[in-house]
């Protein structure tokens, strides 16, 4: 619901905006087509993956602790704009958009015992497979249309978790607990989820972005971005937004493009998580950067 509100009220300022311009130049403007017809990017990004937990050793009320890991994601995406005929389906954009995100094995951590304080020493993560270095695949198609104004498109995208089972553990006829060998890459907790892409606003003046697992995004922590790009000439603009879903962040993107090659730098930070166990976070620990490099024609 939250994306559909953001959704409406880009769209409702925009169509207000624009309203203001004379009747006959807003319809010219309605009637132009997207200035990019065809798009391929390649992008990767870096972050810390954190598990969050109450550690009741620290003294007062805050008891929050976390483990982290690194996590990385490279992917690609491609669409073409105007594959029809005869003025037919000029404006109809399809693509696909495929994302791999890398997260790191967990440190084995026990935390000790404190026997004159009634705490007792427990494991943070005792299963094997929670502690395993995990890969996760996000491949989706989307279609839609796209015009001077305003784009928008939607579609599909389906996501799993993969891992390496090298051994398994099974009881023998005696009782006793052998290692058996595993099977090999698992692939478990397939899901589908809708991507969504919409701009409002020409793509040469200032815009609205908003993106569900679109162009370059953290499968993890921002999957879903809104941002504002503002095109300072034709060679450099400059974006800043953040992500709305698995946590709240804010990030910069300048990007340099030269004869419809570009690359962009994204650098930014998670000022909140959703998540219950994640309420303090060292700054260190939210930062999070990635790089996309494109070319449209």
């Amino acid at each position: 619901m939250k994306y559909f509100i953001t959704m409406c009220i880009a769209f409702l300022l925009t169509i207000t905006i624009y309203a203001q311009e004379s009747s006959s130049s807003f319809s010219e403007n309605m009637s132009k087509p997207g200035e990019h017809k065809k798009s391929v990017s390649i992008f990767m990004g870096f972050n810390n993956n954190l598990y969050g937990y109450e550690d009741e050793r620290y003294v007062g009320d805050d008891k929050g602790d976390y483990l982290e890991t690194t996590g990385s994601y490279y992917g690609a995406e491609f669409f073409l704009t105007g594959f029809g005929a005869a003025g037919i389906g000029q404006d109809l954009r399809f693509g696909i958009n495929t994302n791999n995100y890398y997260r790191g094995g967990f440190n084995n951590t026990t935390l000790y015992a404190v026997p004159s304080r009634d705490i007792e020493a427990r494991e943070i993560i005792s299963d094997d497979i929670k502690r395993a270095g995990k890969l996760y695949n996000y491949t989706g198609f989307f279609f839609g249309l796209d015009r001077y104004l305003f784009g928008i498109d939607a579609g599909l995208t389906a996501g799993m978790r993969m891992y390496y089972e090298s051994t398994r553990q099974r009881y023998q006829k005696d009782g006793s607990i052998k290692d058996v060998d595993g099977r090999g890459w698992i692939m478990d907790k397939g899901e589908l989820q809708m991507n969504m892409f919409m701009r409002v606003g020409p793509e040469s003046m200032p815009h609205f972005i908003f993106e569900r697992f679109r162009e370059n995004y953290d499968p993890v922590y921002g999957n879903t971005i809104v941002k504002i790009v503002f095109p300072v000439n034709q060679y450099f603009k400059f974006s800043g937004g953040g992500t709305l879903d698995s946590a709240a962040s804010i990030f910069i993107e300048p990007a340099v493009v030269f004869n419809g090659f570009g690359l962009s730098a994204r650098c930014g930070s998670n000022i909140n998580y959703f998540d219950s166990d994640l309420k303090r976070v060292g700054l260190q620990d939210t930062l999070f950067f990635s790089f996309s490099f494109f070319k449209e024609w």
